[in-house]
């Protein structure tokens, strides 16, 4: 029983705003006797009194439990729920044809779509699975339910709630044998928890992936009160770790690491870089285009007068991400030249924003100005390359087409970019 009279937590709240006024004296009346005395006696006297009520000894969860759930779940039983009700898991019993007088379906009090099946009918409260139950009905609870609501649902450091999986084995929910319904509670922890997961039933500790990544804190207790800090679970930042910002490599981070900003990359099973897809646009650039926006990137991306220009001609690319290569490993942009950079003998190099000596600008073409751009210049004309006609030995035809016609109009227009800048002179 809950309290008597005003001392009910329902009775205090219907007595507080925004809840007064919203019965009638009549209706208030009837809610203090009920939750004084439990449910009033239904009609047709079939159960004895508090069968209906969840806090009494009699009620017909404890009936049912009882009885195996048999009631419930096999229509052919002499004590078939189905035999007076609607609603009910195992279907109408075949052995009547008709509602008893008075008797209210199931589904009357179970209004969740699964009905009396729903989880939350056993160990959580409406579509809420998991503990605590209804506080009015079950107060002591709140107590017992440990960290359930903190997995359960969103927080500071998960957008995304836990699945009931991730910790427990989940039957169907007609299933009352093995691990459901057995007076005790099972535990098999899934991959994101990690294999090697376990639990303490002396200690409550948990020893999991989910909170054991060199922390303060890898064997928190399920009972320890929250919530849990960064430094709990790993360092902020972990050890040998690239000391940069945080949400330079994790999307979902502040720049301080003090705080997510949303999402869902954050305790789900591994360590997300950039938005987590595992590609190069991951962190470099946006889904599956890897090219950043800083600098000349986008006029190397789609150059006016050449084909795109590989990330090997600047870049190591790794081939397999974060094996072999110590990629990423944090720290300046760094430049490794390479491919048609380095064409006909170039040796570039990079000094303080500059590119020098590089052949995609001039660089081991005779007769050309071995240009050394800047990585923040906006842009590049023929003749920051070569003259218009290049030096001698050039020919010195007035139209580049006279000599170039598949690859220059005489415009001059490049009228084909794959065979500009591409490590040959073409004709």
């Amino acid at each position: 029983m809950l309290p008597p009279g005003n001392a009910a937590p329902l009775l205090r709240a219907l007595d507080q705003d925004p809840h007064k006024g919203l019965l009638t004296a009549e209706e208030r009346d009837a809610v203090s006797a009920w939750v004084a005395g439990g449910a009033q006696k239904a009609t047709g006297g079939a159960h004895e009194p508090g069968y209906v009520d969840p806090r009494s000894p009699k009620s017909h969860g404890r009936a049912l439990r009882a009885a195996g759930w048999k009631p419930m779940l096999d229509a052919t039983s002499d004590q078939a729920c189905g035999r007076c009700h609607e609603g009910v898991p195992s279907g109408r019993s075949p052995k009547v044809t008709v509602s008893a007088p008075g008797a209210p379906s199931c589904t009357t009090c179970h209004t969740e779509p699964a009905g009396p099946l729903a989880c939350g009918t056993c160990h959580g409260d409406g579509s809420r699975a998991a503990p605590p139950r209804d506080p009015c009905f079950f107060p002591e609870d709140a107590s017992t339910a440990g960290a359930h609501v903190a997995h359960v649902t969103p927080g500071p450091g998960r957008s995304q709630p836990l699945s009931c999986t991730t910790c427990h084995p989940v039957p169907s929910a007609a299933v009352f044998e093995g691990v459901h319904a057995n007076g005790a509670v099972n535990l098999a922890f899934d991959a994101k928890a990690s294999g090697n997961a376990t639990y303490d039933a002396t200690t409550h500790a948990c020893t999991t992936e989910c909170h054991a990544r060199g922390g303060q804190k890898p064997r928190p207790a399920w009972t320890d009160k929250g919530p849990m800090g960064c430094n709990d679970c790993h360092s902020s930042p972990p050890p040998q770790h690239y000391a940069g910002a945080c949400s330079g490599c994790h999307r979902d981070t502040d720049a301080k690491g003090t705080a997510f900003t949303g999402g869902n990359l954050h305790v789900n099973g591994r360590v997300d870089l950039g938005d987590g897809t595992g590609t190069c646009g991951a962190c470099h650039g946006a889904g599956s285009d890897p090219w950043p926006t800083t600098g000349a990137h986008a006029k190397h991306k789609l150059p006016a007068n050449s084909a795109p220009v590989a990330c090997e001609s600047c870049h190591v690319v790794p081939t397999v991400f974060g094996k072999g290569t110590a990629h990423p490993k944090g720290g300046p942009v760094t430049l490794t030249f390479g491919g048609l950079a380095k064409n006909r003998g170039a040796n570039p190099t990079f000094t303080n924003g500059t590119c020098n000596n590089v052949y995609c600008h001039g660089e081991g073409v005779v007769g050309t100005i071995a240009a050394a751009p800047r990585w923040t210049d906006k842009g590049a004309s023929c003749t920051s390359c070569h003259g218009l006609p290049p030096g001698p030995p050039h020919g010195g035809a007035a139209e580049c087409s006279t000599c170039h016609g598949s690859v220059v109009d005489p415009g001059p227009v490049i009228t084909d970019r794959a065979r500009h800048v591409n490590g040959f002179t073409d004709k």
